[in-house]
């Protein structure tokens, strides 16, 4: 129908021209921005996902990195270690020099200062080697945490080790416990033909101990009431011994009595699974290595660092120097092979993380990015819609002249 109030040509070549112009925007938006998708109208679902896919591939990123400074820290760690060996080595080889009978006072006094003076380096090791301003070997802060993935969950934990303890010197205390009973001959006999008995003392803060052929041991750290403490400690024994309360209303507040004065009672099941509050001997009598002291049980208690470095004294002291020497050597060794070991896992992880990471990029162009042969295609496709829908829109637009003609 010719009509010349509605031209439906027109209207047509209209939209065909309005589509194909948004369709050549599209692509070159595209190939100026290199992504396919720039809008969520572009793709809802492939950008939620690309969008994962990218905090994925960064966090890899940050983790490589995360690595790669925990390798440099272990490495100062180690490095500083491996000096603390060469020294020990040194000081092994001036103790091994200072035992040999053909030296003189002085020669010897010249080997005590060499010695004390690489003991004091040590020392300077330990309190001084740090990574970016953060003591590695001086006993504090020592668990660290390296964050090797891209999510939570994904950290490996690490107790930095502690030369401190080394440079510990030996001191003596003297505690106290009270209200312990005698032990006397017939309670062993009562005990060994394994008859009920009582040993009554007072509970102090701490983890208590009963040792004997089974090591149980409470810790008394957290809020226990005395029958929870009884309950924990029967169930560790089994049938070899039980206690029971004579006493109650005993509460531990972070290991600390909240009231004083209960009594556990102890006693044998059998003979052969006996009690001790301290040790047997080979005769299996019940025997304390406390001594009387003005009516209460006296003991010492020596707080001695087994493998701390000794002084170079006497001669006769070698012997023990060079085992004291060669336990630290053993710790340290054991300690930088924990570091190597560490070490090795984060060159691992790294690699593990890279490939990893490429995968993942991958994915992400794949969802995200231009294919530049696919859109020019496409724009070179629209140009040539676009000129021929302007070529169809201008002859649909003179169409309603016809109808001059008619009128004619």
């Amino acid at each position: 129908m010719l009509s010349v109030n509605t031209n439906i040509a027109a209207m047509k070549g209209s939209q065909g021209l309005h589509r194909v112009t948004n369709s050549q925007s599209v692509s070159m938006e595209r190939l100026s921005s290199g992504k396919k998708i720039n809008h969520a109208k572009d793709d809802a679902t492939g950008l939620q996902i690309s969008n994962r896919l990218l905090a994925q591939s960064r966090g890899m990123d940050v983790a490589i990195r995360n690595a790669n400074d925990g390798i440099s820290m272990l490495q100062t760690a180690e490095g500083a270690m491996n000096e603390y060996t060469e020294n020990l080595t040194r000081m092994r080889d001036l103790t091994l020099r200072y035992a040999n009978g053909s030296l003189a006072k002085e020669d010897r006094l010249a080997i005590q200062q060499e010695y004390g003076a690489l003991k004091d380096e040590l020392n300077r090791i330990t309190q001084t080697t740090s990574y970016s301003g953060d003591k590695l070997l001086n006993g504090k802060n020592t668990e660290r945490v390296f964050q090797i993935g891209a999510s939570s969950g994904q950290a490996i934990k690490l107790s930095m080790p502690s030369l401190e303890k080394f440079q510990e010197t030996e001191k003596q205390t003297t505690t106290k416990i009270t209200r312990f009973q005698a032990v006397k001959k017939n309670l062993l006999e009562d005990w060994r033909s394994n008859t009920d008995f009582t040993i009554n003392f007072e509970i102090f803060e701490g983890n208590y101990t009963l040792d004997g052929n089974e090591h149980v041991s409470i810790d008394l750290s957290k809020g226990l009431s005395l029958h929870e403490v009884v309950d924990e400690i029967n169930d560790k024994v089994g049938n070899k011994m039980r206690v029971f309360i004579d006493e109650e209303d005993l509460y531990f507040d972070n290991g600390k009595l909240a009231s004083k004065g209960p009594r556990l009672s102890y006693y044998a099941l059998a003979d052969n699974h006996r009690v001790l509050y301290r040790g047997i001997d080979s005769a299996g009598y019940f025997y304390s290595p406390f001594r009387s002291s003005g009516g209460e049980y006296a003991f010492d208690v020596e707080e001695v660092s087994f493998y701390e470095i000794p002084d170079l004294g006497n001669v006769s002291s070698t012997d023990a120097v060079l085992e004291k020497l060669d336990g630290v050597l053993h710790l340290v060794d054991s300690e930088r092979a924990k570091l190597g070991a560490t070490q090795n896992r984060l060159f691992h992880a790294i690699n593990n993380l890279s490939q990893s990471s490429e995968n993942v990029a991958a994915s992400y162009s794949q969802i995200r990015d231009t294919d530049f042969a696919k859109e020019t295609t496409n724009l070179t496709k629209q140009s040539i819609l676009k000129e021929a829908e302007m070529v169809l829109l201008a002859q649909a637009k003179d169409s309603p002249r016809n109808a001059l003609s008619l009128l004619s």
